[in-house]
């Protein structure tokens, strides 16, 4: 089968969305398949093009059997969401601009959203060639846009008729949570053409600690160590720095976490909002980093004490599962989860009910009581590695992904 994929993001890029289509396009390849990615130059997170790669219109590469298609971007700062947008609208552009370049047999496409822009480029591509298009919904970003209360109601109308627009358009819709399913069928999207594969871990990559050169991150190392030498805790969180997730609330309340250091390592639209409240605040006790490579986090997953995810506790976040959750898990860490009922706290709790929390001072009244401090971990640690080999394995999910593709090409649906 020839599948063409759409993404804004692929590796070597950092990030969910790079990392869950690069896995999936990478098992696909392996499986036989020929896959192509339409993507851009790599620049995400930090708006500047990766090492070993220059600024051209057009460019390919072979990575892991899958023929990767870059287009040109407009490089501009993800922190703010003017520089955002216009990244997002370059994209759209230079892949409009360079359709000629996309292979003649092609069977499927995929284009996986947000940003909700890519979504024009899969449309265009399907109508031009006749062929079935599947849009992936990795979040709904109307949704997301009122949980974090954006004050423009007007663009989140827009963009709600916007994805709803192309969620119609699409012969078939692949979601991660089945609460975006739920929220498509009730704006009127026909069940009978939306499938839900979930986020999970790739144990196909296993990082070990003996292949890390850990000189890479040696200042993160040094951090970890002099905090435990001091007896301290080490609570650390490792992502994006945006408006979703909040890590702001508890710089603004670690003076009453006693014992613990908190490690952040991301970037983001507030990561200097969060080094001026360190500084502000002067704190000895927070230690922030920029974003580092995959295979980095996933030692440092093991290395801390508590892996903290979290996002912002509305209700419109209770369809989101974080897919770090299962990162964490996966590779022998246990999260502790701060945010709202529902989709992320159902995976945890086939762990333990002491995992989540309502709030993060409901976090800071719990972490330093025998509720966490006597939790056996190494047992659930255990147990979260078999539960996530057994329900979230990516490889077991990818030959799900490609078997509705395969009946998506046969017209067997």
């Amino acid at each position: 089968m020839n599948i063409l994929v759409v993404s804004q993001y692929y590796y070597p890029e950092i990030g969910a969305a790079s990392k869950r289509i690069t896995e999936l396009t990478k098992y696909w390849a392996k499986e036989g398949h020929n896959v192509y990615v339409y993507t851009t130059i790599p620049n995400y997170p930090k708006g500047k093009i990766y090492e070993d790669y220059i600024v051209s219109e057009f460019q390919t590469e072979i990575i892991d059997g899958v023929e990767v298609l870059r287009n040109k971007i407009s490089l501009n700062s993800y922190r703010t969401k003017l520089g955002r947008l216009k990244s997002y609208l370059s994209f759209l552009y230079y892949s409009l601009k360079n359709l000629k370049h996309i292979p003649a047999e092609i069977d499927v496409i995929v284009t996986t959203i947000g940003p909700v822009f890519s979504a024009i480029i899969g449309n265009v591509i399907a109508s031009k060639k006749k062929l079935p298009h599947i849009l992936e919904f990795r979040d709904i970003t109307y949704k997301q846009m009122e949980a974090t209360n954006f004050s423009n109601k007007l663009i989140v109308n827009l963009v709600k008729k916007f994805e709803l627009f192309f969620a119609s358009r699409a012969n078939y819709i692949v979601t991660v949570t089945d609460t975006y399913s739920k929220i498509l069928f009730s704006e009127g999207i026909k069940p009978s053409k939306v499938f839900c594969i979930p986020n999970g871990h790739n144990f196909a990559d296993q990082i070990h600690d003996h292949t890390i050169d850990s000189k890479n991150i040696k200042s993160i190392y040094e951090v970890i160590k002099n905090e435990k030498q001091k007896g301290s805790k080490i609570l650390a969180y490792f992502g994006t720095l945006g408006i979703s997730q909040g890590i702001e609330e508890i710089i603004d309340k670690i003076d009453e976490l006693r014992g613990i250091s908190f490690l952040i390592i991301g970037n983001g639209s507030r990561e200097e909002r969060i080094k001026g409240l360190i500084l502000e605040k002067k704190l000895d006790n927070v230690f922030i980093f920029p974003s580092v490579e995959e295979k980095y986090i996933r030692l440092l997953y093991k290395l801390v004490d508590f892996n903290l995810v979290k996002i912002v506790n509305n209700p419109g976040f209770s369809g989101t599962i974080p897919s770090k959750i299962f990162e964490i898990l996966g590779n022998g860490g246990l999260p502790l989860f701060v945010g709202p009922k529902g989709e992320a706290r159902k995976v945890l709790e086939q762990i333990s009910s002491e995992l989540y929390f309502d709030s993060v001072d409901e976090l800071i009244n719990t972490i330093n009581t025998p509720v966490i401090q006597n939790l056996p971990v190494k047992e659930l640690k255990k147990e979260a590695v078999d539960m996530v080999f057994c329900n979230y394995n990516r490889a077991k999910q990818a030959q799900e992904y490609v078997n509705i593709l395969r009946k998506i090409e046969k017209n067997q649906f």
